[in-house]
């Protein structure tokens, strides 16, 4: 009697929880401040779509991590190659012509690899002090310079594929890591986002001067400009698009307001940006319009979490132990997401070092 009683209750709770919109509450902000700060997994698309790169940091395991760089073949998630690193890596860029990665990370260096071949060419030294020493990474579009931001608040800029170094840039932000750089279209000026989401910096690159500086407080953590060149898109607990010329707010969307978590990444265009609601369902919103232009899920996890729900739901109205039965999932977080330049894929990697793989357009 009692299974059979369990078994109606828990059918009436899943024809009604189908039958309404699920929103779930957003990631909590401090789990979603780390992830940014030091991500279990960094994922970076070669410029053509063929490779996808991928680094496990592994935090929270209490088995040792393998500092090892995997390239997967897209779209059949096969992988080719494995670079040993040495280090944990928190950025991997590749440049606009696909043969060089760059990988930095906790060691006093930004390693090149040479590729198809998985050779290292080069290791560029980096003197912050701090955790996340070399936290971001980008090259210009022309391929002529990687820049890289420190857990000090500073950018190096490198001559590639010479490895000179041309600058270290007086951010003033010493106490503060460089989560995100940006280099404009055409390569002439770099834009950058501090740790706690509210500072953003416009650079001219070859007078390195610092052109602005904007505090518009909301947390973001990740910068990239529109294909015109004439915006910036901030994204974090808030998506904030913003002039490039002085840098004032245009516009600001708060996903948090519908139960997603923060944008975990924006496309290198600054086109879209993607969230992740912890319960298995991804969104791509257009910074355009903010408008919602793909939805995708993870169906297992969105089925234990619906199980768990019905099941707390049960409990609480008949006190009958149905958790027992259907117990809360423990779901990984989001921690890397990366667009392919097309904007045609979308990857999404988590804290248990899983990597899911979109198609979006």
């Amino acid at each position: 009697m009692l299974g059979f009683r369990l078994a109606k209750r828990l059918l009436v709770f899943a024809f009604a929880s189908f039958t309404i919109i699920s929103v779930s509450s957003p990631t909590q902000a401090c789990m979603g401040c780390m992830m940014a700060k030091s991500p279990d997994i960094v994922l970076s698309f070669s410029p053509d779509g063929k490779l996808l790169a991928s680094f496990h940091n592994a935090w929270w395991s209490s088995k040792p991590i393998r500092k090892v760089i995997k390239l997967w073949q897209m779209p059949k998630m096969k992988m080719v190659k494995q670079l040993q690193e040495g280090q944990n890596v928190v950025s991997l860029a590749f440049s606009p012509d696909g043969k060089i990665l760059a990988a930095g990370g906790f060691g006093n260096w930004v390693s090149l690899w040479r590729l198809p071949e998985g050779r290292r060419i080069m290791k560029l030294t980096v003197k912050a002090h701090q955790l996340n020493r070399a936290r971001c990474l980008s090259f210009s579009p022309d391929g002529r310079l990687l820049a890289a931001g420190t857990g000090d608040g500073e950018i190096y800029l490198w001559q590639i594929p010479q490895g000179k170094l041309l600058a270290i840039l007086p951010t003033g932000k010493s106490s503060l890591i460089v989560t995100s750089l940006a280099f404009s279209p055409d390569s002439k000026k770099l834009a950058a986002v501090f740790e706690d989401g509210r500072y953003f910096q416009l650079w001219d690159v070859n007078a390195r001067k610092l052109l602005w500086e904007q505090n518009h407080s909301c947390h973001c953590y990740f910068v990239a400009f529109t294909k015109d060149g004439s915006k910036l898109v901030g994204a974090g607990y808030y998506l904030v698009v913003m002039s490039a010329i002085d840098g004032k707010a245009i516009k600001k969307f708060n996903p948090s307001t519908y139960g997603y978590s923060p944008p975990g990444g924006v496309s290198a265009d600054g086109q879209f940006a993607a969230f992740y609601d912890r319960l298995g369902s991804v969104k791509v919103v257009r910074t355009s319009d903010f408008k919602v232009v793909w939805r995708g899920s993870i169906l297992s996890w969105k089925l234990k979490s619906k199980l768990y729900g019905w099941a707390d739901a049960v409990e609480k109205e008949s006190g009958l132990p149905a958790t027992r039965l259907f117990p809360n999932p423990r779901l990984p977080f989001a921690s890397g997401f990366a667009f392919s330049r097309d904007n045609r894929f979308l990857a999404l990697g988590f804290s248990d070092g899983q990597i899911k793989l979109w198609r979006i357009r």
